[in-house]
């Protein structure tokens, strides 16, 4: 797959690597996409998929702390973690 070929070549590269994290996810791989969240923790797109990730496993803790660590970014506002 052409896009992993360009994931590698770009392993510090924010943006790449959330559409790294996106593959990861949609191919069922969340070890992966984890080491890439661990990776950029202070990367809002990437840590809004670890909010994904911790919400489809039932982990509701840790995409509450997500949630408030990032609670100025639209896209992982999590409302209900009130």
């Amino acid at each position: 797959m052409k896009a992993k070929e360009i994931g590698k070549k770009y392993r510090d590269d924010a943006p790449i690597q959330s559409q790294m994290a996106t593959i990861a996810i949609k191919q069922g791989d969340y070890k992966k996409a984890r080491e890439i969240g661990k990776k950029f923790e202070n990367y809002a797109p990437i840590q809004s998929q670890m909010a994904i990730i911790a919400i489809r496993q039932g982990d509701y803790e840790k995409a509450r702390e997500i949630g408030k660590k990032f609670e100025n970014y639209a896209q992982i506002n999590l409302k209900w973690q009130q």
